[in-house]
């Protein structure tokens, strides 16, 4: 059973990867272009899950340190706002 040091972290990049596939999808539907046509979303979940929990469990449980930890967490979070931004034509 995954204990929620691990559930935590693999669930904040889960969410945001989706978000982000769900904002790349709709961006292509409305006619742009990925601007990485190398992009892999599982790809994406696996790096992005391995550093976070990687990092949680290597770094002290101080409170510095847990925003860091989970900084590669909020990456596809800012893409996904990225994306939006785009397709609401202020980028």
């Amino acid at each position: 059973m995954l204990g929620t040091a691990l559930l935590a972290p693999m669930l904040l990049v889960l969410v945001g990867v989706l978000l982000d596939c769900v904002t790349i999808v709709a961006g292509l539907g409305l006619g742009y272009c990925e601007a990485s046509p190398s992009y892999c979303p599982l790809k994406a979940l696996f790096i992005l899950t391995a550093v976070t929990v990687m990092l949680t469990h290597a770094l002290p449980d101080k409170r510095p340190w847990t925003f860091v930890a989970k900084g590669p967490a909020i990456l596809p979070y800012l893409a996904a706002l990225n994306n939006m931004l785009v397709m609401l034509a202020v980028l």
